[in-house]
């Protein structure tokens, strides 16, 4: 938990930093000519990076937006996880009984995961920088689809549905960092099953989580 807090706020000065650089360096031009407060500019495209869940939990998620008309706001499609692991070993072990007998163990194990979100948000821009809500819908797939080393296969899917809202900040003209916080509500199904593929068990739950922080995003729009 304490690792937790740290890099939360760790973040969160990182932010706070790259805004107080922003600010500093446009106040060394000369005031004449110049029109920008950091007032938020749309693009067409944008693409994120969540150097929030890069940092606290190692995993990269990139957020992808598309902006039809400037001022209304924006689609946005984003991709958590998607992985998929293999693992084969083999060993072999002579018995102590005095025979001369040779054990071969080999084990396997396969497994696929995914996780990724359609939504939509809208807009409205401030004197320095620009508010931002709406809502999210995410599906999250887990396969453990071939194990032999005991650990018997499982499956789970869930869906859910965020609402969320945040500021962006204009730190350049093609750059910018934004924080948001989201509610999290979702309903996933999970299934156990045999070495033979059998299914064993089956259950399903209902969870939702407030996250007052949940994406500090840098964003590049082109």
């Amino acid at each position: 938990m304490k690792n937790t807090c740290y890099l939360v706020l760790m973040a969160l000065l990182g932010l706070v930093g790259s805004m107080q650089i922003a600010h500093c360096q446009e106040q060394k031009k000369p005031p004449e000519g110049i029109r920008n407060n950091h007032a938020s500019t749309d693009y067409r495209w944008d693409v994120s990076l969540d150097v929030f869940r890069m940092i606290a939990a190692s995993q990269a998620h990139v957020t992808l937006r598309y902006a039809p008309k400037k001022g209304r706001g924006a689609f946005r499609a984003t991709i958590n996880t998607l992985s998929w692991f293999a693992d084969k070993g083999a060993s072999k072990m002579s018995s102590d009984s005095g025979y001369s007998e040779t054990f071969d163990s080999r084990s396997e194990m396969q497994s696929f995961s995914t996780s990724f979100g359609i939504g939509y948000e809208w807009r409205r821009n401030l004197r320095v920088g620009q508010f931002f809500h709406g809502i999210d819908t995410e599906i999250d797939w887990f396969n453990n689809y071939k194990n032999t080393t005991g650990i018997l296969p499982s499956s789970s899917l869930a869906v859910a549905v965020a609402p969320f809202c945040g500021y962006k900040y204009q730190i350049s003209k093609r750059l910018s960092a934004s924080v948001e916080s989201n509610l999290y509500i979702n309903h996933r199904w999970s299934k156990g099953k045999s070495l033979d593929g059998e299914v064993t068990s089956k259950s399903h739950r209902f969870g939702f989580a407030l996250s007052p922080i949940s994406k500090l995003n840098f964003t590049f729009h082109f």
